[in-house]
């Protein structure tokens, strides 16, 4: 009884993967129009406020602001090629 009890979670959890799959693909393909101009806005809205913390901690420590700011950079671009 408990090798079908397996089983069926083992089934059970690919049924799960390829429907959340299927769903996950007709949403990327079905998103609207503008949504991409509103990920880029976030993207932005995000770097902007990573950057004025890298500018204020660039006053308490400039070292570790340019590390900062550099981390700011590398997350816009980041997020402009994942979500833009």
């Amino acid at each position: 009884m408990e090798v079908k009890m397996k089983f069926f979670k083992r089934e059970s959890l690919r049924k799960i993967f390829v429907v959340s799959s299927v769903l996950l693909l007709l949403l990327v393909i079905i998103a609207p129009p503008g949504l991409e101009a509103r990920r880029r806005a976030e993207c932005r809205r995000a770097y902007i406020k990573c950057g004025t913390n890298a500018v204020l901690l660039t006053i308490a420590n400039p070292t570790l602001g340019i590390a900062w700011a550099a981390g700011c950079i590398v997350g816009y671009v980041w997020c402009l090629e994942f979500f833009g």
